[in-house]
């Protein structure tokens, strides 16, 4: 309000004009499509990072696992049979709600659809002796899962051959090493696994180093 000799008049307010109004809604519109487009990409990123951490676990969990079992081998009347995808012998199992003893396991790689996945099945073998009356125990678990191809090579050793890797195992004694190679179907490939499995005695097992059997 604005005095002139004497006389009072007010001076008209300026208003919001429709073109500022839209210019105002386009960049609210662009601030918040910027800010879902951030946290979506974010978002995305904790999900992938979360995935990528169960990956790795899982597969750590079950590169613990091959190695915990085929090192424990033992020699027993159940032989160590080995092909390229399949694989059978006789070690202790160390899982929760499983009695203490010897199993017998048995790996093979199976199909579901497109994916494959390492499975292992366990059976209880009956303590020695007269007096044995073990429940029966069985059971069975994946070890590796969205499998692409997987492989298993045993290194073998001989006087005129020298240490060869072969794709089987015909089950006399225990190979030098056991050789895991995987691919998933995400292309991942893990560095191949080396084991050794360990001349872990039998109760009825006279362990002959030479032959690495029985005898």
């Amino acid at each position: 309000m604005k005095i002139v000799r004497g006389k009072k008049f007010s001076v008209p307010q300026r208003g919001t004009t429709l073109v500022e109004l839209i210019v105002s809604m386009v960049l609210l519109s662009l601030s918040l499509s910027i800010m879902y487009g951030g946290m979506w990409f974010a978002n995305n990123v904790s999900d992938r990072a979360t995935e990528l951490s169960a990956n790795s676990d899982a597969l750590m969990h079950g590169q613990r696992f091959l190695r915990r079992t085929i090192s424990s081998a033992v020699l027993s009347e159940e032989s160590f049979l080995g092909r390229p995808s399949t694989l059978e012998f006789v070690a202790p199992l160390r899982r929760d709600g499983l009695p203490d003893g010897r199993y017998k396991l048995s790996f093979k790689v199976q199909a579901a659809n497109v994916a494959k996945y390492l499975q292992v099945s366990w059976e209880k073998l009956a303590s020695p002796g007269p007096a044995s009356v073990d429940r029966p125990v069985a059971g069975e678990s994946v070890v590796l899962r969205d499998l692409d191809s997987l492989s298993i090579e045993y290194l073998q050793s001989g006087r005129s051959t020298g240490a060869v890797w072969a794709s089987s195992w015909n089950g006399r004694g225990l190979p030098k090493l056991v050789r895991i190679s995987a691919k998933f179907a995400n292309g991942q490939v893990w560095p191949d696994l080396y084991i050794a499995p360990a001349a872990t005695r039998a109760v009825s097992c006279v362990y002959d180093s030479v032959s690495r059997d029985c005898r």
